[in-house]
């Protein structure tokens, strides 16, 4: 019986462990792609993985409430045991001259004994399921977690090219900037325009088309430009 309680809280150790390791996992992997939630993609994983959170939860409770169970159940094993010493050591001659009473009493003892170290064991069944779901649910995680690293990379390449295409056409249509000695630099900023620029500077919107060959009034986030 010992042996099955000591097996038996190795298992909820190890489930609350492997059950830490994938809070850890998701909560890294919330942070890591809270940027992305625009991409459909990207959201249907998420969705999965909070599916998944979910299901994992689920599990850590019921591991709960198993190790409540069985730590009752302990209790009442060790009072009913202590109760049949007590009646041994106390009442000798009267087991002896109630046998037959003692006898059936012992039985049910046993019998309860027989029926709780049942339930133990199946408790033990369940747990080890419990840990196989949560083992499995990390593995599915992991696999959703590459799957978005490889998507991050994929949108990074499509941004980098897209950003490289609109300069290489900026400068086609425009012509190459033209830098002065006096001319000073600027990173254009979201929420930027020629208007706005050229007021915060002090100069209009044609001078910074000319000095930068531009030949429409549309400016890309984090180029950066020449001002007069």
């Amino acid at each position: 019986m010992n042996a099955n309680i000591f097996s038996s809280t190795g298992l909820k150790a190890c489930a609350l462990f492997f059950f830490l390791v994938c809070s850890s996992s998701l909560f890294s992997a919330q942070r890591r792609y809270d940027n992305n939630e625009s991409s459909p993609a990207i959201s249907e994983l998420r969705d999965s993985l909070d599916t998944l959170r979910h299901e994992v939860t689920n599990h850590e409770a019921e591991l709960r409430m198993m190790e409540q169970r069985i730590e009752n159940q302990e209790s009442t094993i060790a009072s009913m045991r202590q109760q049949v010493l007590d009646a041994n050591q106390s009442n000798k001659d009267l087991v002896k001259s109630n046998s037959g009473s003692l006898e059936n009493k012992m039985g049910a003892l046993e019998q309860a004994n027989r029926s709780l170290v049942t339930d133990l064991q199946q408790f033990k069944t369940h747990a080890n399921q419990s840990v196989t779901v949560i083992a499995q649910h990390k593995q599915a995680i992991e696999e959703l977690e590459k799957t978005i690293a490889k998507q991050n990379k994929h949108i990074e390449s499509l941004q980098s090219a897209l950003s490289s295409l609109a300069e290489v056409l900026q400068v086609k249509e425009g012509g190459a900037p033209i830098a002065t000695s006096s001319s000073k630099s600027y990173k254009i900023q979201s929420g930027d325009s020629l208007e706005k620029i050229a007021r915060a500077n002090n100069t209009t919107i044609k001078a910074i088309k000319e000095i930068n060959g531009l030949t429409s009034d549309k400016i890309i986030v984090g180029k950066t430009i020449q001002l007069p």
